[in-house]
C-alpha cells in the first residue's frame, strides 16, 4: 500500500499526518459511519490543531498570555456573566487594549477562548496578545476581576499547556475568537503552510515508524532539520471492552516535530 504525508508547517513546528493513499480503481474497503463519540473526538482534535497552528503562525516567546477572571463581577452581581455579557465585556476590553497598543505604536493582535471552570463553574478568559513593554496596562484595563499576564512559554510541541486553552465545554458555540489581522493556517494565499506528498514514503518506512515510534533517529532521517516531540499511531478502541487493536482501514500516524535550530523554548 502507498502512503500520503500531509505536512503542516507553522513557524518552528511541523505536524505530519501519514495515511494510506489509494490508486485509481483500488478498493477502499467498506466505510462505516463514525460513532458520535468518534466524530466528536475528530472534531475536537481538528479544532485544537487549527487553534494550535494559528497560535504558532502568529505568536512567539516574546508575546504575552493573559488570564482574566470575573471576581469583581461575581461580588457585584452574585452570579457569573451570561455568554452575551461576557462577549460584550471582552469586546470592550479589547477596544481599550487597542488604544493602549496604538499609543505604543503597535497594532493589537489577539486570540482568546472563554471557559467555564471545572471546579467552581466560574467564567474566565484565556487570551494571547502580541507583546508590548507595558504589561501592567494590559492587566489594569480589565475591570471585571483580576488580570494576570506572563510571557508565552514554548515546549517541543508548542505553547506549553496549550490544550488547557481549549475548553471541552466552551461557554459559547465558537471555541475561540481572534483578531482579523491573524495569519490563518491555510494551503492557499500569501502564507501557505500545508503541503502534501504522495508516494514519497515507502511502505517499509511507514511500517517501521508505526512499529518503532520511539526510534527518533530514523524519523529524523525522514525529516532533516527537525527533532521529534511526539509520535501518535492511530488505533481503534472497542467501545465495550476497551481493547486497543490496529485500525482496519490502514496505518495512520501523526508526527509532532520542531526545528533543530529553534531557540524559542527551553527544553524541559
Amino acid at each position: 500500500m502507498a502512503y500520503t504525508e500531509v505536512l503542516h508547517e507553522t513557524g518552528d513546528y511541523l505536524r505530519v499526518h501519514i495515511h494510506p493513499c489509494y490508486r485509481k480503481g483500488e478498493q477502499r474497503g467498506i466505510r462505516k459511519r463514525a460513532t458520535t463519540a468518534a466524530q466528536k473526538y475528530l472534531n475536537d482534535r481538528n479544532a485544537k490543531n487549527r487553534f494550535t497552528d494559528t497560535v504558532h503562525l502568529n505568536f512567539t516567546a516574546s508575546d504575552i498570555a493573559v488570564r482574566l477572571d470575573y471576581q469583581k463581577f461575581l461580588k457585584r452581581n452574585r452570579r457569573n456573566p451570561t455568554p452575551e455579557e461576557a462577549k460584550r465585556i471582552m469586546r470592550n476590553y479589547l477596544l481599550r487594549l487597542k488604544r493602549i497598543y496604538a499609543a505604543c505604536g503597535r497594532e493589537l493582535k489577539y486570540i482568546y477562548v472563554t471557559e467555564i471552570g471545572k471546579v467552581g463553574g466560574n467564567v474566565h478568559h484565556h487570551l494571547i496578545v502580541n507583546g508590548i513593554s507595558d504589561r501592567d496596562s494590559i492587566e489594569q484595563c480589565w475591570t471585571e476581576g483580576y488580570g494576570n499576564t506572563r510571557r508565552l512559554q514554548f515546549s517541543e510541541k508548542g505553547v506549553a499547556g496549550l490544550a488547557h486553552y481549549m475548553s471541552k465545554d466552551p461557554m459559547t458555540k465558537k471555541m475561540w475568537y481572534g483578531s482579523r489581522n491573524l495569519i490563518k493556517p491555510t494551503a492557499e494565499g500569501k502564507h501557505p503552510n500545508i503541503r502534501s506528498n504522495s508516494y514519497r514514503l515507502t511502505a517499509r518506512q511507514v511500517h517501521y515508524v508505526y512499529n518503532n515510534p520511539d526510534d527518533t533517529n530514523e524519523i529524523r532521517k525522514l525529516y532533516p532539520g527537525y527533532e521529534v516531540a511526539e509520535v501518535e499511531c492511530s488505533n481503534m478502541v472497542d467501545e465495550e471492552t476497551g481493547e486497543v487493536f490496529p485500525n482496519p482501514y490502514g496505518i495512520f500516524i501523526t508526527l509532532y516535530l520542531y526545528r533543530s535550530d529553534t531557540k524559542l523554548f527551553c527544553r524541559a
